[in-house]
Order: structure tokens, then sequence, then C-alpha cells
């Protein structure tokens, strides 16, 4: 590993929350998990409104 990756990895300690967030086209889900990779919450679906594309002229 380089220099940079070993300094982000040091950055994280045991107040660190870490949320994964699987972006999707239509569904999305975030599940958080503390600095030692323990689940601390179950997957959840976010409920994002739609976001309509604006038409063109």
């Amino acid at each position: 590993m380089n220099s940079k990756t070993n300094q982000k990895i040091n950055q994280v300690t045991e107040i660190t929350l870490i949320v994964g967030i699987d972006l999707a086209k239509h569904k999305h889900y975030a599940c958080s998990i503390d600095e030692r990779g323990r689940v601390l919450h179950s997957v959840v679906e976010l409920l994002l409104p739609r976001m309509t594309q604006a038409k063109r002229p």
C-alpha cells in the first residue's frame, strides 16, 4: 500500500462511523458499520423522491 492509503486508514478511530450507500437506478440502500467492520444498523432502504428530467425545448 502506498503512504496515501495508510494515511486514510489511520484516520479511522473508535468514534468513526462508516456508512456505505448503494445507489441504484430506482432503489437505494445504506448500512452503518464501526471502525472494526461490525454492522451497527442493518441495511436500510432509502426513500428518495424521484427526480424528473427537464424537458429540452
